[in-house]
């Protein structure tokens, strides 16, 4: 192991050692503290690599308020993702002379003590990390400061996720950064394929139907069809061969925006309105109920989890519709070989293969009482422009654990190359009172997709209306 590599582990352990678990409620002691470190042997200077300003802030702290186990995880052996975010750290405190603070929070629980906290005008440390969903509660309770004018911070840098900043964006001010120091890669629903079952269908190389931009819903529900096969006693349960497997809605929602859909759109006054009823999102909808939810190509049941992580290494699922962490961890050791795919497209006319943006994606908030704003805006810049080599561990640790060849690995670059995010909904989706607008987008498409026998009009047109005035009221049009 490198001296890097071990200076980094070490660092990591100290942390871990001395923080509680992520998740947990954190304890009344004083923050954990990141240990002080020696120079990192190479290269000389981060900020030098990175055409970053060479900036002291020695004898200065800076405080990261994580429910997100973004800087907290202990769980390291064999981790790129992590080691690199160690490094980093150690990097940074090295190179500016600051001391770094980590405290532990509860996801739970975040929200409502940040607000009590800043609401008595005190600080609620120098950076918040949290679902990106959570940005509707804080912004609604006025609890954060917009990051558009942050000193060092440069949102135009290609390693901020612009799909994710545009969400984050309300009033034509940004309220939240996230991108490559944490990726949403590993947040995103995909194909994993049986390739025995491939294998015996014949089908074609699958890898090179995406690479030619042939993967397309047509495909993927003819296959599914020739995959299907009772055992004999013409009872559909989980001892026959399905075309796909998945968490109830979440294949419909994946499908829904691989296919261009969106829940939301502006008009041409720049107003967002519900826009499920748009003649494309329509299509979309009539397709996934005609060709997935009504012909029993898919398995889905309430003990799904359970039955799926079974069902498909045993050859009874063509495709699985899960997050890549799947591969790592139900069918690591898989004896019957699986590939991946993306999403597929609703035809060749689509030009780019799109990925569900996966709203728990972590974000970085400051608070408004912070006082810290050069030091935390040079913290998230450095980490930025550090996040291509914690980009590539990511990748480096997805190829380790969960890919069998250089082939899939493609494929995954490409299903996570587009992430695409609901702007209304990631704003306002967990904030409370607003189920007049929530519940016209994902939660009735999920509740249409699996009622036999429901359509999209009995499902939304009632609550359309609702929706958009409710819209008009929050954005003052």
């Amino acid at each position: 192991m490198s001296a890097k590599k071990l200076f980094a582990l070490a660092l990591a352990l100290l942390m871990a050692v001395s923080m509680v678990a992520c998740g947990d409620k954190p304890s009344e002691t004083t923050p954990a503290t990141t240990p002080a470190t020696t120079p990192a042997t190479e290269p000389d200077s981060y900020h030098a690599k990175y055409g970053l300003p060479d900036v002291d802030f020695s004898g200065k702290t800076l405080e990261i308020i994580d429910s997100q186990g973004w800087a907290v995880d202990a769980s390291l052996e064999g981790d790129h993702n992590q080691v690199a975010r160690f490094e980093m750290f150690g990097a940074f405190q090295n190179e500016t002379g600051a001391e770094l603070i980590i405290t532990p929070a509860a996801y739970s629980t975040m929200y409502t003590d940040a607000q009590s906290i800043i609401m008595s005008g005190d600080k609620y440390g120098d950076l918040m990390t949290n679902a990106a969903w959570c940005l509707g509660n804080f912004y609604m309770s006025d609890l954060l400061i917009p990051m558009d004018d942050i000193k060092y911070l440069d949102m135009s840098k290609e390693y901020w996720d612009k799909s994710l900043l545009e969400s984050l964006t309300i009033m034509d001010k940004t309220w939240g950064v996230g991108g490559d120091i944490a990726p949403v890669r590993e947040l995103s629903w995909m194909m994993f394929f049986n390739k025995t079952i491939a294998e015996e269908l014949q089908l074609p190389d699958l890898y090179q139907l995406v690479r030619d931009g042939e993967w397309t819903f047509d495909k993927f529900i003819e296959y599914c069809e020739m995959a299907m096969k009772d055992n004999g006693d013409n009872v559909w349960d989980e001892n026959d061969r399905y075309g796909v497997g998945c968490a109830p809605a979440s294949m419909e929602q994946a499908l829904f925006y691989g296919m261009g859909g969106c829940f939301y759109d502006i008009n041409e006054q720049g107003q967002y309105y519900c826009s499920t009823m748009d003649e494309h999102n329509q299509t979309i909808i009539n397709l996934i109920l005609r060709d997935v939810r009504d012909n029993f190509i898919s398995y889905t049941g309430p003990d799904w989890s359970i039955t799926v992580r079974e069902m498909f290494p045993t050859d009874r699922m063509l495709f699985v519709c899960y997050v890549p962490s799947a591969g790592k961890g139900m069918w690591a050791e898989m004896a019957s070989d699986y590939g991946v795919l993306p999403m597929p497209k609703m035809n060749k006319d689509q030009k780019d293969y799109y990925q569900t943006g996966e709203q728990a994606a972590i974000t970085f908030f400051v608070g408004r009482n912070a006082d810290q704003l050069d030091m935390t805006g040079y913290f998230l810049e450095f980490c930025g422009a550090y996040g291509d080599d914690v980009l590539q561990s990511v990748i480096d640790t997805h190829y380790e654990t969960q890919f069998r060849d250089e082939d899939s690995l493609e494929m995954f670059r490409i299903a996570t190359a587009n992430p695409y995010f609901e702007r209304v909904t990631l704003m306002l989706a967990n904030t409370p009172d607003n189920g007049v607008l929530f519940n016209p987008a994902q939660a009735a498409f999920n509740q249409t997709v699996m009622t036999p026998g429901a359509s999209i009009a009995s499902a939304y047109e009632a609550s359309i209306e609702s929706a958009t005035l409710r819209l008009a009221e929050l954005f003052g049009y």
